[in-house]
């Protein structure tokens, strides 16, 4: 899927009407999302109601100037381009302007083309930099791993839900990849063009959540010394992910209703209805229908959440992934400590399948990243692993719990004693093949099949 560009928002304040509508519908052929005022007051209010991207904002207006909007734009927003539009284009002023922070200064009358090369370079920074961003969160982006059937059935549900607008909810156990599966349907969709903004709700106070979220006006609460935008705004044209939802507190339950309900809301302390155009990934490691019978969490907000939901398994129930986990992990390891341990033993490697992770994928990757560490060779043995999991003998019992199930007993028998032979012959398929008695390729047939990865 190509990932659109996402349209910039600009902002028109001008007094005089008929230049404004030129400039207006002249940004708006060019793509941008334009938003136009007729003087600096109204110009100023809608600076604060909206997420804009440029300014174009004449000098000499009624009720409030240029030059005073500037000052009160640059206190909320230090970054944000603005244009000086102007007849009244002395040297003094335009130096005056610059001073307080505009980006360029236009002289009145000019060409409509005149503008677009000044705005050009503007938004190719901003777009530069929304990409510089995008690939620094895709290079810390952590694949999603495994050939099991369980995870290829999130992948299949990720690739059904990306493409279409409504609220998905991820389930799981802690360090199962919930925002790894956020990330895929972000990066699948429209929307990926946009930013991907995560809030975890359990990191942030009861009191500054509803305001980390919708954002707040100057003055609404002691500290308020400016406006703020909430996560929902700087993700528009993009996603917002709550991670562990069933920690919001029931007052921030009601607001996020009334978002995914009517995609609008006023920030803390405002009146302006606010309508972002962004896509709402929530997560959660609590069973929200039982926090529902407990009184803990809305019904509607869950029945509102609960349209789509995929669940991420816990590593335990895809064991088949660990030897893949785990080898991406030796050498994203290797790459950070700059070590070279080439791979992990056989023994080692079973240990690590039979083991219950009760910490899931992080668990398995912290495990791996103390090993190459402690690493004294090439190879993580044993030894190199944790206590808890050095102590850990996997019964067969614990595997097969069914003691009758023949053929969970032949996968175990037939994965132990390929292990045995690829550690008696230190990795080496060819030797180990004959000493099964097998082809070799039936040898790296058998081992897919099994799980066995040794490379």
């Amino acid at each position: 899927m190509t990932k659109a560009r996402r349209k910039l928002r600009v902002l028109v304040v001008e007094d005089e009407p008929i230049l404004r509508r030129t400039v207006a519908d002249r940004l708006r052929d060019e793509g941008y999302l334009v938003r136009a005022e007729k003087d600096g007051m109204a110009g100023l209010n809608a600076f604060r109601q909206e997420a804009f991207d440029i300014v174009l904002l004449d000098l000499v207006m009624p009720r409030l100037d240029g030059m005073k909007v500037l000052e009160e734009i640059r206190a909320d927003a230090a970054d944000v381009p603005v244009i000086i539009m102007t007849a009244h284009g002395t040297v003094e002023t335009a130096v005056e302007a610059m001073k307080l922070g505009s980006s360029e200064f236009i002289t009145k009358p000019f060409q409509l083309e005149e503008l677009s090369r000044r705005i050009a370079p503007l938004a190719d920074v901003i777009r530069l930099k929304e990409e510089n961003l995008r690939l620094k969160a895709a290079v810390g982006t952590r694949p999603m791993i495994g050939e099991s059937r369980a995870i290829r059935e999130v992948l299949e549900h990720i690739s059904i839900v990306a493409n279409t607008h409504v609220t998905v909810l991820v389930t799981g156990e802690s360090g199962t990849g919930k925002e790894l599966v956020a990330r895929a349907i972000h990066d699948q969709s429209e929307h990926a063009a946009g930013p991907f903004v995560k809030v975890s709700c359990p990191s942030l106070p009861d009191t500054l959540l509803e305001a980390e979220l919708f954002g707040h006006e100057k003055g609404a609460f002691t500290g308020a010394h400016k406006r703020k935008l909430g996560r929902f705004e700087l993700a528009e044209e993009g996603s917002v992910f709550l991670d562990e939802i069933g920690d919001i507190p029931p007052l921030t339950q009601v607001k996020l209703l009334q978002v995914l309900q009517e995609h609008a809301f006023e920030r803390v302390g405002g009146t302006k209805t606010i309508t972002p155009h962004t896509r709402t990934i929530c997560a959660t490691r609590f069973d929200l229908e039982q926090l529902v019978d407990e009184g803990k969490f809305r019904a509607d907000l869950y029945y509102r959440l609960n349209v789509v939901t995929i669940t991420v398994p816990p590593l335990r129930d895809r064991r088949e992934d660990i030897p893949h986990l785990a080898q991406h992990f030796l050498t994203r390891a290797n790459e950070n400590m700059g070590r070279q341990v080439d791979r992990i033993s056989p023994s080692c490697m079973k240990l690590l399948i039979s083991y219950h992770w009760p910490g899931n994928i992080r668990h398995l990757e912290n495990t791996v990243d103390r090993a190459v560490m402690f690493c004294r060779s090439k190879t993580v043995t044993i030894g190199d692993l944790p206590p808890e999991l050095r102590v850990h003998r996997q019964k067969t019992s614990e595997v097969c719990p069914n003691d009758f199930d023949l053929h969970c007993h032949v996968r175990e028998t037939e994965r132990e004693c390929i292990y045995q032979a690829l550690e008696h012959t230190g990795g080496n398929r060819s030797r180990a093949a004959i000493l099964l008695g097998i082809s070799r390729k039936r040898l790296w047939e058998k081992m897919k099949q099994l799980g066995v990865l040794v490379d």
